[in-house]
């Protein structure tokens, strides 16, 4: 369901020495600017957001006089608005633009855009390296997973698992390193995969090593 909300700010209007400054300041359109790291140029912000968790966007407002704020709403989001932050949970896996309108007490108005999309999760990524050691005639396969990231860390997401397949033997557990046996002359395959903390693996890679 869409609609909208608003709400009413109170600014302060500085004093004027004569009746021509006061007439210029109450002609001033009110100005809402979005203070953050996505913020493109003008009165508009881009941003992806995770499934249940919040974005919180700063604003600085410059009005002449008491102004409403309303806005878009949806049942795709929740927004919360104070005196200086908007804060819009996700509620579904949707596209979403929202207009946020100020309006002063002489009808003069200004707007800002937020686009969000909001996501259920973003897979892991695995990535993996390697080296080998030699000590007297013996070879160690050291495997190195550290690499992997989450997509969504900034939501919360971490790596929660390693996988590590050697010539067909499976091992798994928390560490992103296997150190393993091999023999000179012979060829290993290693499959590896990382799984993130929503449960959900990376795409396999593949890596044929010869000793």
């Amino acid at each position: 369901m869409k609609g909208s909300g608003a709400i009413l700010f109170l600014c302060v209007v500085a004093s004027c020495d004569n009746h021509s400054d006061y007439f210029e300041t109450i002609d001033r359109h009110p100005v809402m600017e979005l203070l953050g790291p996505t913020v493109e140029h003008g009165s508009y912000l881009r941003d992806s957001l995770k499934l249940n968790h919040v974005m919180e966007v700063n604003f600085k407002m410059v009005a002449s006089s008491p102004v409403t704020i309303s806005y878009t709403k949806n049942d795709n989001y929740s927004l919360l608005l104070d005196k200086q932050t908007i804060q819009v949970r996700g509620l579904k896996v949707s596209e979403n633009l929202i207009l946020i309108s100020v309006e002063d007490i002489y009808r003069k108005q200004y707007e800002d855009t937020i686009r969000i999309s909001i996501f259920d999760n973003l897979p892991p990524v695995a990535i993996m390296d390697y080296d080998i050691t030699q000590f007297d005639s013996s070879y160690t396969l050291t495997l190195n997973g550290s690499l992997s990231f989450d997509k969504d860390e900034r939501f919360g997401g971490s790596i929660s698992s390693y996988e590590f397949v050697v010539n067909g033997q499976h091992y798994a557990s928390s560490s992103s390193k296997l150190m393993y046996s091999v023999n000179k002359g012979q060829t290993y395959t290693i499959h590896f995969r990382v799984q993130d903390n929503d449960l959900v693996w990376s795409n396999d890679v593949v890596t044929y090593i010869q000793i």
